[in-house]
């Protein structure tokens, strides 16, 4: 019993390490990342973005249900294209 739950507690700190590690900031060249504040855009500019998922790769209700959320999003953001 003891050793199921210290393997359950050691792949739950392993996720949440790897959950972390996706909020990890880079290198930018927008100056991101080192202090210096990320430039307004104008109203008009496009842009595009890229969201990256497993759940898209995956074939059923979590790819509707991501989709959805991408094409919901560019309704309210015309000018952002995102890339899934």
């Amino acid at each position: 019993m003891f050793r199921i739950r210290r393997t359950a507690v050691a792949a739950a700190s392993a996720a949440g390490l790897f959950a972390l590690s996706a909020c990890a900031t880079g290198t930018s060249t927008s100056g991101a990342g080192n202090g210096e504040p990320i430039p307004e855009l104008s109203a008009d500019q496009e842009v595009e973005i890229t969201f990256e998922s497993y759940n898209l790769l995956q074939a059923g209700s979590w790819t509707d249900t991501v989709t959805g959320l991408i094409e919901e999003f560019e309704q309210k953001h015309p000018n952002i294209k995102v890339n899934a």
